[in-house]
């Protein structure tokens, strides 16, 4: 397991790595004082803390344009994931739609499927009920339903199903969670998104050294214990580095962010939870766990 710093965490690191190197830049200059003549160390006291001041103020801006950039880089991200999930929420409304449409006529055609059972068990042939009955069950196991309830969450999954099917991956998603989660809408779906763009680019890899590789994203989530869990499994290089090579950045319309690991631990301490990623004999694991 590997937490990584929070947002709060790290701005508390570069005050702390700026104070420490203003210290040192003031004991070089106490040195440096000290060094002088004493018919001129007067006159160097008042240049050397001109010095210390002029360095307070330009380590100050530093700090501070520091600090800004982390806060622009993480707005910037989250303004990411939600473009990602508007799309990914319009294509999933548009993908229900035709869903309807799809189980309506299925519906209809299944009816008629049972009336004609019906009809034939009328008039005693039974065989001929026996292939009605059959075509209608072949008929409704055309329909599917959503990967979830949680409505954010199915359409990550949705996206992300097409993606992988494009690319020849296959996406096993075991998610069973509810309408509503007390936990930020987009912190739930950049979890998703990230784990599974990570989980493809390893199996794009895979996939340029063998072709006919079976390359399989298993995603599982659910509310277990009082926590939301959300595990995936992806095949990988046996001996993966867990900690670099299976988090990759990805390129973005703003800025190159993603950074996968840090990311997913940070929203995983951000809620107070745990985020462990593990390899075993070729296959990598991320798993997540949040109290709610």
């Amino acid at each position: 397991m590997s937490l990584q710093r929070t947002p709060m965490r790290r701005r508390r690191l570069i005050i702390a790595l700026g104070c420490a190197y203003y210290v040192l830049q003031v004991i070089m200059l106490a040195y440096w004082h000290s060094l002088a003549s004493d018919s001129l160390r007067s006159v160097e006291l008042l240049f050397t803390i001109a010095i210390a001041i002029v360095a307070a103020l330009v380590d100050t801006a530093i700090v501070k344009y520091l600090l800004g950039a982390f806060v622009l880089i993480d707005r910037n991200y989250a303004d990411d994931v939600n473009a990602q999930l508007e799309e990914s929420l319009r294509e999933y409304r548009i993908e229900a739609e035709r869903e309807d449409q799809l189980v309506q006529s299925i519906s209809a055609a299944v009816e008629a499927e049972l009336a004609r059972a019906r009809e034939a068990l009328a008039n005693g042939s039974v065989d001929e009920a026996g292939d009605h009955l059959q075509a209608g069950l072949d008929l409704a196991s055309m329909t599917r339903s959503t990967y979830c309830d949680n409505v954010a969450v199915a359409a990550v999954l949705e996206a992300k199903g097409r993606l992988c099917s494009a690319m020849g991956v296959d996406l096993n998603a075991r998610v069973t969670l509810p309408l509503e989660l007390p936990i930020n809408e987009v912190a739930v779906t950049a979890l998703f998104f990230n784990l599974i763009d990570n989980a493809l680019h390893e199996c794009e890899k895979l996939r340029e050294e063998d072709a006919t590789r079976k390359l399989e994203i298993t995603v599982k989530s659910r509310i277990q214990a009082g926590q939301l869990f959300v595990e995936v499994s992806n095949p990988c290089h046996p001996g993966v580095d867990t900690l670099s090579s299976a988090f990759v950045r990805r390129d973005t319309t703003a800025e190159h962010h993603g950074w996968g690991i840090d990311i997913v631990n940070t929203i995983a301490d951000m809620y107070h939870g745990i985020a462990e990623f593990s390899e075993r004999d070729g296959v990598f694991v991320a798993q997540v766990m949040i109290p709610l």
